[in-house]
């Protein structure tokens, strides 16, 4: 390799999966350094992040409230049972605290993903909070926001990346008061009691490893985690009986704004709407009672006159069953569909069709795109190692892995 100029092969192995990129660590000393630098790690990410939103077939992670799985889509796409699942490619993902009887994904960012772990056992039964990077096999869990509340107790989570000071931040809200005081109707020109809830707003900050509170917001959000669109957290929201609209945060600014939702005609009955994304677009999925569902997309972000219908979907496995609790698009333009208390929906808007993605055996609670990364958390522990001390079993059978993929002086040595 010293045939080779350095900007050569550093152009060649950026351009590696990640996980490669752990391999090649311990080639020699030159590519440990340059593959443990903050700015390799950067670079690699935005190149991943570029080839991923292009990518036909991205990897996806998938939560069953047990277990976390890794695939594709394609995968997930011609897989009817557990079985046929895991004979395509899906692999289930040994996380930090596995033994411990329910985990949730609630986002990832970077390929970092943003997991809550419930267990009696552990942390006298109120749950808690971690980051995981599945490639590098790093966690981190985070300590006790300042309220000491439970899991159950919280509005709101949100999971981002902070490029000002380069660092994650996790977002939560905590009922704080609810009021229940006079409002001037308008249209009614009466007087009316209108009921408000009042959240506090807390701060993990990674870098820091603490947490701060910054505001008391008026907002309840519709769901727990929102979408992310270029960075950015947004959620449904209401308060103190206004319409609904929606709420982004600004990570870096702490700092939430509004945004108003497409002009509707109110004759047509729009009752529930969730929040998507669609080509990388901010979406809303509105249903109209008992016709259909329609799909307008935000052309111009922040723009309340840019909203432009789409779609309109009318197929029946998409009106009947419960209702519909997540959106996003695939390959082909296709549209991913995330039932409340069902599986998965595919529906392809180009032929009006759509197929109920049922997996036997395996109960999708929530599904998110996957990047691979070399982020790291900076908290020294590792799943399958002495640190992860509820792993039990899985943490011996991973030891062949924990010397494959970490730092081994000796090794580097005899390299260089």
């Amino acid at each position: 390799m010293s045939s080779i100029p350095e900007e050569l092969y550093h152009v060649i192995i950026v351009r590696l999966p990640a996980k490669s990129l752990l391999a090649c660590k311990f080639v020699c000393r030159n590519w440990f350094k340059l593959i443990s630098n903050p700015e390799f790690v950067k670079s690699h990410l935005h190149l991943s992040l570029t080839t991923t939103s292009g990518n036909n077939n991205p990897n996806i992670c998938i939560s069953s409230g047990k277990k976390i799985y890794s695939t594709k889509y394609d995968s997930l796409l011609s897989s009817a049972s557990l079985k046929e699942f895991k004979d395509n490619n899906a692999v289930e993902m040994y996380c930090p605290f596995d033994s411990l009887n329910h985990v949730e994904l609630l986002g990832s960012c970077n390929g970092v993903i943003f997991l809550t772990f419930r267990g009696d056992e552990y942390n006298g039964g109120k749950g808690f909070l971690c980051l995981w990077n599945p490639v590098t096999r790093e966690y981190k869990q985070i300590p006790g926001s300042p309220n000491d509340c439970s899991i159950n107790e919280i509005g709101m989570y949100a999971f981002g990346y902070d490029d000002k000071i380069d660092t994650y931040k996790v977002f939560e809200t905590v009922e704080m008061e609810r009021t229940n005081s006079p409002k001037y109707n308008v249209e009614l020109e009466t007087m009316e009691w209108v009921y408000t809830k009042s959240y506090k707003v807390n701060v993990y900050t990674l870098e820091s490893n603490s947490w701060k509170s910054i505001q008391l917001i008026p907002y309840e959000f519709a769901v727990n985690a929102g979408v992310l669109v270029d960075g950015y957290p947004h959620w449904l929201a209401h308060a103190g009986g206004r319409i609904p609209f929606i709420i982004s945060l600004d990570v870096s600014n702490e700092r939430f704004e509004e945004m108003k939702l497409p002009k509707e005609n109110p004759d047509e009955g729009h009752r529930g709407k969730i929040l998507g994304v669609l080509e990388g677009s901010l979406c809303i999925l509105s249903h109209v009672r008992y016709t259909c569902y329609e799909v307008w997309m935000m052309q111009e972000y922040g723009v309340q006159e840019s909203w432009t219908k789409c779609h309109v979907i009318t197929h029946k496995s998409v009106m009947l069953g419960s209702p519909l609790w997540k959106m996003w698009s695939i390959k082909n333009g296709e549209i991913l569909l995330k039932k409340a208390y069902e599986n998965l929906v595919l529906y392809d808007p180009w032929n009006s069709s759509a197929k109920d993605l049922k997996i036997v055996y395996l109960r999708v609670l929530n599904v998110e795109n996957l990047v691979e990364s070399l982020v790291s958390l900076k908290s020294g522990t590792f799943t399958g190692s002495k640190n992860n001390r509820t792993n039990g079993t899985k943490m011996k059978r991973s030891k062949k892995n924990d010397r494959r993929n970490h730092t081994n002086p000796k090794r580097l040595k005899k390299n260089n």
